[in-house]
């Protein structure tokens, strides 16, 4: 008993080393302490799901595939490995007899991952197809997405800008590549963007909004104000700027002023707006780009219906 439990308590460690070269995004770093751990102990759930996420990296989906099915067999819950399943198991599913059938199959389990918000499984799929398919505005998009939400900001900010260069791409990927800059404290460039892309799409409340917050972070109260006024005369139940209004009159003492922009949209939504929030990982998912939105409820107070 005290060999297996010694055994048991090696194969863990092999695992969190495998663990933490998954989480680091050192995905070819897995296999030797996965194969280690699961020599020693082969009951360990995770140990069988980071296997089979290991062989989609190496577009093995047959090996992935018994990986996901042991990974099943066992009694702890293994959602990555329940998410590949469901695709693998399905009507559509490749054969996998050829190379495209597993770049296919992979590309296929990406887009699910990140349609579930699982960005870490996502960035394994994305990365293995990324030699075999069209580098096109979208890929970039996804893969800017996906590093954003991994706090990878100047690897986000690359796709970005990688996707934005290319043919087709929408003007909305500017939009995208300011949340980055925003995120990175790169105000200048954030605002510079936006402005751009107002030139082109003048009667969005969320853009204007948005600059605002950008001038606002400068430190440009007086245009920020400007600003969010803009984005009202637009939507006067755009709640965000005003909140975003009001909290500026209220900072300049101008509490008779603030009232009544607070007070309509805490009416509206019962929500305080964040600069640094963002949509629902189903919503960002949907078309592969960030967007802004207002944060969750901070209170419990008159919560109003969820913002579109």
């Amino acid at each position: 008993m005290d060999e297996d439990y010694d055994r048991h308590v090696q194969a863990v460690q092999f695992l969190k080393e495998a663990r933490s070269h998954f989480e680091e995004g050192s995905f070819d770093s897995m296999a030797v302490p996965l194969e280690k751990c699961l020599n020693l102990d082969n009951s360990l759930t995770l140990g069988w799901e980071l296997l089979g996420l290991y062989c989609l990296h190496t577009l093995a989906i047959k090996d992935a595939l018994l990986a996901f099915e042991n990974a099943e067999k066992n009694k702890d819950r293994s959602t990555n490995s329940e998410i590949a399943l469901k695709v693998m198991r399905s009507p559509t599913w490749p054969p996998a007899e050829e190379m495209l059938d597993a770049v296919n199959g992979v590309a296929a389990l990406g887009q699910t991952y990140l349609s579930n918000g699982k960005w870490r499984p996502s960035l394994l799929c994305f990365k293995a197809v990324e030699p075999y398919i069209e580098q096109t505005w979208k890929v970039h998009s996804i893969m800017g997405l996906i590093y954003r939400e991994l706090g990878i900001l100047e690897m986000s900010l690359e796709h970005y800008n990688m996707a934005s260069q290319l043919e087709d791409a929408p003007i909305e990927l500017m939009h995208d590549r300011s949340v980055v800059l925003i995120k990175l404290g790169r105000f200048d460039e954030a605002e510079r963007v936006l402005r751009s892309l107002l030139d082109s799409i003048e009667d969005n409340p969320q853009l204007w909004n948005n600059l605002g917050a950008v001038l606002e972070a400068q430190e440009k109260d007086e245009d920020a104000l400007d600003v969010y006024e803009r984005a009202i005369s637009l939507d006067d139940r755009y709640y965000p700027a005003l909140y975003s209004k009001g909290r500026i009159l209220q900072k300049q003492g101008k509490m008779e002023e603030a009232r009544p922009f607070l007070e309509k949209a805490l009416d509206i939504e019962g929500r305080v707006y964040d600069l640094d929030d963002v949509t629902s990982a189903e919503d960002r998912s949907k078309d592969g780009m960030v967007h802004m939105k207002e944060v969750t409820d901070r209170s419990s107070k008159r919560k109003g219906p969820e913002h579109k």
